[in-house]
């Protein structure tokens, strides 16, 4: 087994705007890509090659910098590849899926969140039957709200599997999306949290299929005359994290054992402040 050695820059805090979904950039370690070819019938289709990541990452050795000029808390994970999540909307009955859309590069093709004329809302949510600790959405065209009274509120799938139970902000290391009186802005816009022992896979909840972990972004007070935020890309993953990391030191592996995850297809970190000096080493293969 080799290991390839990563000693990177990173000036954001988890992702940037437009770095989301079908584009490598930004990322720590991509794993390498592969082609599918399928064969049309004898006399039917012509072939077709598909080009796609491995998954499965694993990291050793690593250090993860801060230059920030304050404590931060940091993290290590990974993305997880587009086939091990989904999304959409809910409106507590039904489920919509939205995934091609939210993993492709369309622009604006994601809605988050909306009511219709007859006070009828929908909720957008995001699943995995993985554990995931971060996500990061592209957002293409900001909410309006004219009233300036829309609020969001960050749920998870609760230990029973039937009901929501809202994130407090001290849950999260990162949480650009429970908002009081504001509208979701255009951007990056992200969640990264350690997760909660009270995160229950789905039974039976608004439609969502069950056996996933759910979030989902409450939407309330957002008109029919309103405009909802659209999302170009969306990007799902896990992630370990260290508080307390103090301005120039480092969080050091030290003697932990490495850390897979089955799933991966890319390596990603965490800055609880941005800096330009922030600086990601580790090992990492592929298996």
């Amino acid at each position: 087994m080799s290991w390839n050695v990563i000693n990177k820059v990173q000036t954001g805090i988890l992702r940037t705007t437009n770095q989301q979904s079908a584009t490598d950039a930004g990322l720590l370690y991509t794993a390498p890509s592969y082609t599918i070819h399928s064969t049309g019938e004898r006399g039917g289709t012509a072939s077709v090659a598909e080009v796609t990541k491995m998954t499965g990452l694993a990291i050793r050795r690593f250090k993860v910098f801060n230059s920030a000029g304050g404590t931060l808390t940091v993290g290590i994970g990974y993305r997880l590849h587009n086939r091990y999540w989904k999304c959409g909307v809910t409106d507590g009955t039904t489920f919509t899926d939205d995934t091609a859309d939210a993993q492709d590069l369309g622009a604006n093709d994601v809605i988050i969140g909306a009511n219709d004329a007859d006070g009828n809302s929908t909720e957008f949510v995001i699943f995995s039957p993985i554990p995931f600790n971060w996500f990061s959405m592209n957002v293409g065209t900001a909410e309006v709200n004219a009233a300036g009274d829309v609020d969001h509120l960050m749920q998870f799938s609760d230990a029973a599997g039937t009901g929501w139970t809202t994130i407090a902000t001290t849950g999260s290391y990162l949480d650009n999306l429970t908002l009081t009186n504001t509208v979701i802005g255009a951007g990056a816009r992200e969640f990264a949290w350690p997760g909660n022992p009270a995160w229950g896979r789905v039974v039976s909840l608004g439609g969502i299929p069950a056996g996933n972990y759910a979030m989902r972004i409450e939407t309330a007070a957002l008109d029919a005359t309103d405009t909802a935020a659209t999302v170009n890309a969306i990007e799902v993953g896990t992630m370990i994290f260290k508080e307390g990391i103090l301005t120039n030191t480092s969080w050091d592996s030290g003697d932990m054992v490495q850390f897979k995850q089955h799933e991966a297809d890319a390596v990603v970190a965490f800055f609880s402040t941005a800096d330009p000096l922030n600086t990601v080493y580790a090992e990492v293969t592929t298996f």
